[in-house]
């Protein structure tokens, strides 16, 4: 593997650790940041923190797709992961200077947007940069690189807070997660610093069009990508983020950190499963198998809503793992279908747009919509009928959609 393939999924990596920590430690944050009230509620909003992406996010999907698509994309790697750098930095001396929970909110408010900006940069370009060094018949494996290189930063955080929960660091030291990932990131920063420029895509030759233009022409291949996107990161943050902080506060018996160990496990097979995956991908297209996992979630509901009503450690897992194993048969070829779908001259901007629509407005809600239902309907599994919704609309997108 060449050192351009390494730095960036590197810094992917490092990027999806960053951002499963902001998930991991929301439960750690709502006792924090907001004393008193109840717990659930606590949760709640703590989770709804995270309407800092849907403003950041778009924002950033636009101007660093813009700027690979105009200037090339080693500017857009290279700035995109400076900022997930200098955001992680101020995290980890964040506790240091925090007069009170009103000021700390804040500065969390200011660093989160500074970091969802510049992630944005790195969730897409980075595999479409990959799926442009490679053949039609690597992309399914290509695409299931970048997506394991993010679920090693998923496994790492989640490792990391395991051992900081056992030492009893968790609670007044998590800064101390970020500070060890300030350490990986200036080496990553080092890595897209010596990439040889003749190594890398260069500027298109072909003129980019205009982005009011690509709208009008390609929005139908834009509400697929948010459609498909979004029932991606509904799967992931369901079955490694919900549940984590979820479970314990409607089902008492279940502790946090007995998820945390279940969140290991699932990782790992995560990462087993989604080199196999998209070798099956290979054998019968990487739109139908997505089509294929959609429809046997919405069909398994009945099923995974009966689980989650035991309110067991073994019926969750089952119900977390099941929804795993689909999540990752859909997206281990997201990318590559992605990359099928889109023009050349304008691969950057869409397949940013699109993800990032997807998984903030249609994906992410499930952290709040989630719990919420619950408090309507007092049924454990009523955050199941959000899921099976985006798994109803891409369905939908993908069947009308041909790549």
């Amino acid at each position: 593997m060449n050192k351009p393939y390494v730095a960036i999924l590197f810094g992917n990596c490092l990027t999806k650790y960053n951002q499963a920590l902001f998930s991991l430690l929301s439960p750690v944050w709502a006792v924090s940041f907001f004393k008193g009230g109840n717990s659930l509620d606590n949760l709640i909003f703590t989770y709804s923190f995270f309407i800092v992406d849907w403003i950041a996010r778009p924002l950033g999907a636009f101007f660093w797709g813009w700027l690979a698509d105009y200037y090339g994309i080693p500017k857009a790697l290279l700035s995109s992961f400076l900022g997930v750098t200098i955001a992680t930095i101020c995290l980890g001396i964040f506790p240091l200077f925090c007069l009170s929970n009103g000021l700390a909110f804040t500065l969390m408010f200011i660093i989160r947007l500074l970091y969802s900006f510049s992630a944005t940069g790195e969730t897409t370009n980075g595999a479409i940069f990959l799926l442009k060094q490679s053949s039609a018949y690597q992309s399914n494996w290509i695409s299931s690189l970048y997506d394991i290189s993010s679920t090693m930063g998923s496994l790492l955080a989640a490792i990391m807070m395991l051992i900081f929960h056992w030492n009893g660091y968790l609670k007044h030291q998590w800064n101390g997660l970020f500070y060890f990932s300030s350490i990986l990131c200036g080496i990553g920063l080092l890595l897209r610093l010596h990439i040889p420029a003749e190594t890398i895509v260069q500027k298109n030759t072909t003129i980019a069009i205009p982005f009011k233009a690509l709208l009008y022409h390609h929005w139908t291949k834009l509400l697929a990508l948010m459609a498909a996107s979004g029932f991606s990161h509904a799967t992931y943050t369901f079955s490694f983020v919900l549940i984590q902080g979820y479970i314990p506060l409607v089902v008492t018996t279940i502790s946090y950190q007995r998820l945390l160990q279940i969140n290991i496990i699932l990782i790992c097979l995560d990462v087993i499963l989604l080199p196999i995956l998209a070798r099956c991908a290979n054998i019968w297209g990487h739109r139908y198998q997505m089509l294929g996992a959609t429809i046997i979630t919405i069909l398994s509901m009945p099923i995974l809503f009966y689980l989650m009503e035991q309110a067991t450690t073994t019926s969750i897992f089952c119900c977390r793992i099941w929804i795993m194993l689909l999540g990752v048969a859909f997206s281990c070829t997201y990318h590559a279908w992605a990359h099928s779908l889109l023009p050349i001259d304008s691969q950057y901007r869409l397949s940013a747009l699109g993800y990032t629509l997807g998984s903030r407005f249609i994906g992410m809600p499930i952290l709040v919509i989630g719990p919420w239902l619950f408090q309507k309907t007092f049924l454990v599994g009523a955050p199941l009928l959000y899921l099976g919704a985006t798994a109803v609309m891409a369905a939908i997108a993908l069947y009308s959609t041909k790549a």
